[in-house]
């Protein structure tokens, strides 16, 4: 099992990033990283939804559309299993509408940087797009 506090003790805020290699993804790492969050990379959903099971995140991101299975299905798997895990969903700009019915938290444009990735991670940002 993963731990689930860091070397001083104090709780470490868990994120998955299910997103394919990129700037946007490598950006959106660091600054997480840089504000304490631990920082798991996926690259498939079947990996991502066996990651969320060990390391036991708050935050998942993922595409909604990609890698091997659709992002809008994998957040409802997530979300059926957790209830309680946020899912941020990257992908197209005017399907806010599905995302919230999948569960997710956010959609957020394909256009956002790693910045406004951090801030919706982080909880600043409600919903964007």
């Amino acid at each position: 099992m993963l731990a689930a506090r860091d070397l001083a003790g104090r709780a470490t805020r868990t994120v998955i990033l299910g997103l394919p290699h990129s700037t946007f993804a490598d950006d959106a790492a660091d600054r997480l990283r840089r504000s304490g969050w631990r920082v798991y990379r996926a690259t498939d959903c079947a990996g991502l939804r066996r990651l969320a099971w060990q390391a036991v995140p708050e935050v998942v991101v993922l595409p909604a559309d990609g890698f091997d299975e659709s992002g809008w299905l994998t957040c409802a798997k997530l979300l059926r299993a957790s209830p309680r895990l946020r899912v941020i969903l990257v992908g197209p700009a005017g399907e806010q509408a599905y995302a919230r019915f999948v569960g997710a938290e956010a959609l957020l444009p394909a256009s956002a940087t790693g910045e406004d990735l951090t801030d919706c991670v982080e909880g600043s940002v409600v919903q964007t797009a």
